[in-house]
């Protein structure tokens, strides 16, 4: 018997990374039907811009090149890989050692690559894709806002292009770094069908969840682009304020081992919503930015079963965390409930320090532990004979960042053992 062919190295798997593919050299038959876009752009010539990519973390800029971002032609995942890289790690028998030593190699370093650069290897390198894709993605963040994708630090754009004002429109991938920006032109399609078929092409075929961090939804919840094997074991997650509508939406590709979440954080402006979805009250922490002029949140934060609630809304009045103290204060939680409200105006919160003072009867002020410098005071109302409510402020950033906002003062409500 013959044996089986050696493993090829491994330097040579990744130094495949730096080949350029030029589609039109590719087979164009395919054990699958292409799409309209897919046809497109296998058949298309290739423009000037099919340039191989230099990636800071796989080999020096050329000097030749002195700008920063540079664009060419992504190759077509579904296409038939050269003949030179037809044999892949994982087609080599199980008892080649040479083989799965290379296999085993391959998914070590794998392991250890940021997200994007792992994905992007993957769609240069056709014989470790099925090895990639078997091994579990780690990632910080992810988010879906319209046609705009964020893994990690990595931007993709989707857009209409429209070359010197031609009737034929073109979906425009971009993949934006420090380093470069890459961009894909499909013929034909619209941006829904374009966004499924980035998504096919960045988490297809992956039959473990993804281990993301912090999942951020800002879609409309029927328009939802995943492909339907794809699934989520996330920590945090980010919805707008109709709430109820995308957690239906979405919960299919969350892993049921995500719940309970860590945070849930709605935000956007609020016209409407239901905040009783089973997700919304099983999760540890709740966060709301509200940048809605007319809607009170006080009542509906009530009714949260969340012992961790934060506010940030515009709408936000003294007289309705008043209420919200007194109603604490009637109907005690358990010790360590924790509700607070961002507050942007010094006089706002010295309204509901003197308010507190004036509305309820027994007031004590701790001695032991201080408030921010602007309100030192800590006010400590018994509720019952173990518990009593703290009313303090704390001093924060008062600043603007791309989740939310960051108020000057949080005015705080905990519920302390005695």
């Amino acid at each position: 018997m013959s044996s089986p062919p050696p493993a090829p190295p491994l330097s040579r798997i990744l130094k495949i990374s730096s080949l350029e593919f030029d589609s039109s050299s590719e087979s164009s038959e395919s054990s699958e039907p292409l799409m309209p876009w897919e046809e497109s752009l296998e058949s298309s010539e290739p423009s000037d811009l099919s340039e191989p990519l230099e990636h800071s973390e796989l080999s020096e800029p050329s000097p030749a090149h002195s700008s920063s971002s540079r664009c060419f032609d992504l190759t077509n995942p579904d296409t038939v890989a050269p003949p030179s890289l037809s044999t892949s790690v994982a087609e080599l028998p199980s008892n080649a050692p040479e083989g799965r030593l290379a296999e085993n190699l391959v998914t070590a370093i794998i392991q250890h690559m940021k997200t994007d650069i792992r994905m992007h290897l993957a769609q240069q390198i056709p014989a470790i894709r099925d090895i990639e894709a078997s091994v579990p993605i780690n990632s910080n963040r992810l988010c879906l806002d319209g046609y705009t994708l964020i893994v990690d630090e990595t931007i993709y754009t989707l857009d209409t292009h429209d070359p010197c004002g031609a009737p034929i429109g073109y979906i425009n991938f971009a993949m934006k770094s420090k380093r470069h920006i890459k961009t894909e032109r499909i013929q034909g399609g619209d941006e829904h069908e374009a966004m499924v078929f980035l998504m096919n092409k960045l988490f297809g075929k992956r039959p473990q969840p993804m281990n993301i961090g912090y999942l951020g939804i800002e879609n409309k919840p029927e328009v939802l682009p995943f492909p339907e094997h794809l699934r989520f074991l996330i920590d945090d997650l980010k919805i707008n304020h109709n709430a109820e509508e995308s957690l239906n939406a979405i919960s299919p590709f969350l892993d049921p081992h995500s719940f309970p979440l860590d945070t849930i954080l709605i935000t956007g402006t609020r016209t409407k919503g239901k905040y009783n979805h089973k997700i919304i009250q099983s999760a540890r922490n709740i966060e709301i930015v509200d940048f809605s002029s007319y809607c009170s949140w006080m009542t509906a934060v009530q009714e949260f079963h969340c012992n961790q609630v934060h506010v940030q809304a515009n709408m936000f009045r003294p007289a309705d965390f008043i209420k919200l103290m007194e109603a604490l204060i009637r109907c005690p939680r358990e010790a360590g409930t924790f509700i607070s409200a961002g507050v942007d105006k010094y006089e706002t919160v010295e309204r509901i320090m003197v308010k507190a003072k004036e509305n309820v009867l027994m007031v004590n002020v701790d001695e032991e532990f201080k408030g921010c410098p602007d309100f030192p005071d800590v006010l400590l109302i018994p509720v019952t004979k173990d518990k009593q409510l703290a009313l303090y402020a704390t001093h924060n950033l008062g600043r603007y960042t791309y989740d939310g906002h960051f108020s000057t003062y949080d005015v705080n409500l905990c519920v302390l053992s005695i």
